[in-house]
């Protein structure tokens, strides 16, 4: 490769001219959810949705649902199996949108979602469980 002349360095600059807008005027790229949320916007925290917390400071996170391997609820940052305790509770039952828990012999239900309830249903989910939850 030898020197580069004038002209060629010239025809290189005129190129770049005129290619470069044409390379950087992209349309952006918009997200079409068809009605699903969005998953660049985190489940937790600012934009995302807030998670469910009951007495005694238990705040669940997130369930991993696979009932051959065994299912998962993410509490205050550590895993639980059906069957193990946090915090003065037993966990009783995870299902795919629910995590039973046994406190104080009271059964507490937290929602993957609050917003899959209608309003004021909060309160009677009790009577809602399915047997297998129970």
């Amino acid at each position: 490769m030898g020197k580069r002349t004038p002209l060629e360095i010239l025809v290189f600059l005129i190129l770049l001219a005129f290619f470069l807008p044409l390379l950087t005027a992209a349309d952006p790229i918009v997200y079409e959810d068809g009605g699903r949320r969005d998953p660049f916007v985190p489940l937790l925290g600012p934009g995302g949705l807030k998670a469910q917390k009951m007495s005694g400071d238990i705040q669940m996170e997130g369930i991993i649902y696979d009932p051959p391997a065994g299912s998962m609820v993410l509490i205050n940052g550590d895993f639980y199996k059906q069957g193990q305790s946090v915090l003065g509770a037993t966990v009783i039952s995870i299902l795919k949108d629910r995590v039973v828990l046994l406190q104080d012999d009271e059964e507490k239900i937290l929602w993957i979602r609050e917003e899959i309830l209608p309003k004021g249903e909060q309160k009677n989910v009790q009577n809602k469980l399915p047997d297998k939850a129970r």
